[in-house]
């Protein structure tokens, strides 16, 4: 089965921002499946990591028929085991930084057996991680006294971080192989086996820069299923990313409903909608259109007069927004979260004065 088709007959229906890095998500995605705990009965939630080119957002998505961990498994776990698996967390987490301290006195960083090693316990951590949060979330109600401030202590724990090491060896190897692309972008569009067939000198640097320009330009698709050829697979086809990224944006729209605050009464009105990034108004052809903004300051605002009618992301009734479009009588949304991402230029919308309701009649095609 094809993957869009795959994805469309399952239950995609949770979705969150995202924005980890593909290194570090596909470290996870290692985890998750390789280090999976004997207590866990159900299959792991499978997941997909959908990247987007234009605006370099990242949306995270599971697979809603396969809870994170099904009653019978919770039912297995009693509450004091959390203590313990949080204990073997912060005990991986200590033989790291000890691997880290020796490669650094050594000067040693590109040593490819211990550089595994220590994505092996990263990945063990990821799966502890997965573990602990989801039983934790889900019986934090029952959790009282003692657990529950050992439970809340590790989920706000500022050392719970990725570790420092792994910057210090990608500069290194960016230094060895002569490439001077940034540790945030290399970090951003490298899977972690590509990242280790480098230092084993199982791939060659040229085709890894040539993904990494291909994943930064035309997005990707990082996939966690339980089909085998496609755990943690990239998918980096154009006209596959594009068909997700459609499919997905709908399911977020249904989900969670556009609305906004009017700033006063009007009836409703349909238009197309130009959708405007970092409040870049010049230049840009708005007659008669429906402007859609993060924020409206007084300085972008009389560029917006020729506007149908405006859609701000952020703010209330009290904002420059809201008081420039009743002194105008500019009919305009406030609040209208999420509004920059769910819509595109060219998209025909239609928008409520009196609830401030905002629908899409037609999406554009991207």
């Amino acid at each position: 089965m094809r993957i869009v088709e795959y994805i469309e007959t399952n239950c995609w229906c949770n979705f969150k921002n995202n924005n980890r890095t593909l290194f570090y998500r596909s470290i996870y995605n290692y985890g998750i499946k390789k280090y999976k705990n004997k207590v866990i009965q159900n299959k792991i939630t499978e997941t997909i990591t959908l990247y987007y080119p234009k605006n370099q957002k990242q949306i995270h998505g599971f697979n809603g028929n396969q809870p994170p961990i099904d009653s019978n498994s919770l039912e297995t776990i009693s509450l004091s085991k959390i203590n313990y698996f949080i204990n073997q967390y912060q005990n991986i987490r200590n033989q790291i930084e000890i691997l880290s301290q020796k490669m650094k006195m050594t000067n040693n960083f590109l040593n490819a057996s211990k550089v595994k090693e220590i994505i092996e316990l990263e990945a063990k951590i990821y799966s502890y991680e997965y573990l602990i949060s989801n039983l934790g979330g889900q019986k934090q109600e029952q959790l009282k006294g003692e657990n529950y401030k050992i439970f809340i202590a590790w989920k706000n724990d500022p050392n719970n971080k990725e570790p420092w090491i792994y910057s210090k060896i990608m500069q290194k190897l960016l230094e060895y192989y002569q490439i001077e692309l940034p540790i945030t972008i290399f970090k951003q569009y490298i899977h972690f086996q590509e990242f280790l067939n480098l230092l084993e000198k199982k791939i060659d640097i040229n085709k890894v820069v040539h993904n990494i320009e291909k994943r930064k330009k035309n997005g990707f698709l990082l996939l966690n299923l339980n089909h085998y050829p496609y755990q943690n697979k990239i998918v980096t086809n154009t006209s596959i990313v594009k068909n997700i990224q459609s499919y997905i944006e709908k399911i977020e729209i249904s989900q969670c409903p556009l609305k906004g605050k009017a700033t006063f009464p009007f009836p409703e009105i349909e238009g197309e909608c130009i959708v405007i990034k970092n409040n870049d108004f010049d230049n840009k052809n708005i007659f008669g259109k429906i402007v859609v903004c993060s924020v409206l300051t007084a300085q972008d605002s009389m560029k917006l007069l020729d506007s149908r009618a405006i859609l701000v992301e952020y703010g209330g009734y009290l904002t420059h927004a809201s008081i420039w479009s009743r002194e105008y009588r500019k009919p305009c949304l406030v609040g209208c979260n999420g509004i920059t991402r769910l819509l595109n230029t060219g998209d025909i919308i239609l928008i409520d004065g009196n609830q401030g309701n905002i629908s899409i009649q037609k999406k554009t095609t991207l």
